[in-house]
C-alpha cells in the first residue's frame, strides 16, 4: 500500500494537522496561520537545493494508488537543546515531524517510518545514536519510541505548543517535553566515525 521516499514540502500541511490536539475542525483562519508557521519551519529545516544534503532528510511514506503522502519523518544532523538550557555537547542524529495521517494509522506505518529513520542514521550517516523529542502527554507516541528501545534522557517542563481552539482561535499550552534517545551498535565504526 504504501512506501518510503524523500519529498519536497507540497502538500505536507493537511497530514500534520491531523496530528494536533484542540478542535477536530479548523476554521479558515486557522488553517492559514499553522500552514504559514508549518511550512516556514519544513523550509528553515529541510528545504533547500534538491540536491541531497546527508544532514537533513525528509522521508514521507505515500499511497501508492493515489500518489497522496499519509505519513513523513524528518532527520537532521544539529545540536539538540531544550529551553531550561539542556543541551547536547556535540551536533548529533535528531529524529522530528513524524506524523500519520489519521485514516492510516494502526497500519505499521509510522513503525516503518521509524525503521527507515534509524536505517538512515545508522548504516548511511554512521551516528551511533539519534535523538528525538515527544510531549510527555502524548501516550502513544512516547510508548512507541520506548518499544523501539528510546529512553528518556532530558525534560523541560516550561515548553509550549500551539493548538487550534474550538473558537476558532491558537493558542500555546503548556506542556512537558521529553528527551529521548537511542544508541545504536555501529561495530567497528563507533571507534572510528562519531558525529
Amino acid at each position: 500500500m504504501s512506501f518510503l521516499v524523500f519529498v519536497s514540502l507540497d502538500n505536507l500541511f493537511g497530514l500534520l494537522t491531523s496530528k494536533l490536539g484542540g478542535t477536530e475542525t479548523l476554521t479558515t483562519e486557522q488553517r492559514k496561520k499553522l500552514s504559514a508557521e508549518q511550512i516556514e519551519e519544513f523550509r528553515k529545516r529541510f528545504g533547500g537545493r534538491k540536491v541531497r544534503n546527508r544532514q537533513k532528510e525528509l522521508i514521507k511514506c505515500q499511497d501508492e494508488s493515489t500518489g497522496e503522502i499519509v505519513g513523513c519523518v524528518g532527520l537532521e544532523v544539529s545540536y539538540v537543546s531544550l529551553k531550561n538550557g539542556w543541551r547536547t555537547n556535540r551536533p548529533v542524529a535528531f529524529m522530528s515531524s513524524l506524523a500519520v495521517d489519521k485514516q492510516y494509522r494502526r497500519k505499521g506505518i509510522a513503525k516503518d517510518l521509524i525503521k527507515a529513520a534509524e536505517k538512515m542514521v545508522n548504516k548511511e550517516w554512521w551516528c551511533k545514536e539519534c535523538y528525538l523529542f515527544v510531549e510527555e502527554n502524548n501516550a502513544p507516541a512516547v510508548k512507541l519510541y520506548s518499544n523501539f528501545g528510546y529512553e528518556t534522557v532530558a525534560k523541560d517542563e516550561d515548553e509550549t505548543s500551539l493548538i487550534p481552539t474550538s473558537d476558532g482561535d491558537i493558542k500555546d499550552i503548556d506542556t512537558v517535553l521529553l528527551c529521548m534517545k537511542k544508541s545504536f551498535n555501529g561495530g567497528i565504526f563507533d571507534n572510528i566515525f562519531s558525529f
